[in-house]
């Protein structure tokens, strides 16, 4: 996909100023001289995380377990949803087309260990070289009762 941008940013002293990411190639404006304009390229990122839930040494079912993968370089615009299975396993995969490059972060939302009626979220940060990859990032064996770094509690 293609874009094209032209900006135009007038200060007081008459000089032109533009904001474009580095990756833009600015090109002259044919009545100006001036760079403004400039041709985007978005591209496909993906990444993908597996691994296995337990709560008190039981797989963690939907019933109390919910996982997300978010793109955290644009908030809660790019995510993706979805539950345990019975054995406590999980994949999430989640692409998009964008400028910059993703910031991965699978959150986990359980009811383990959390007291009623509350649930903790629990995040854990995708590491960079797995954007992109054929093989998805095994987080492994997570024991959600075990209090951990990055955890938050939501009543």
């Amino acid at each position: 996909m293609r874009y094209r941008l032209a900006a135009i940013v007038l200060l007081a002293s008459g000089s032109t100023t533009a904001w474009l990411p580095a990756t833009a190639a600015a090109t002259p404006l044919a009545s100006t001289g001036t760079h403004f304009a400039a041709e985007f390229r978005m591209s496909r990122q993906s990444v993908s995380v597996e691994g296995r839930l337990f709560c008190n040494s039981q797989a963690s079912t939907s019933k109390q377990t919910a996982v997300q993968l978010v793109n955290k370089r644009f908030g809660y615009e790019d995510i993706q949803k979805g539950y345990p299975e019975y054995d406590g396993t999980f994949m999430l995969t989640l692409t998009v087309d964008r400028n910059f490059a993703m910031t991965p972060e699978l959150e986990v939302h359980t009811s383990c260990a959390a007291p009623t009626p509350c649930t903790r979220v629990i995040k854990f940060r995708v590491p960079d070289e797995y954007v992109n990859r054929t093989t998805p990032y095994n987080k492994g064996d997570v024991h959600l009762e075990a209090k951990q770094d990055n955890e938050a509690t939501r009543c």
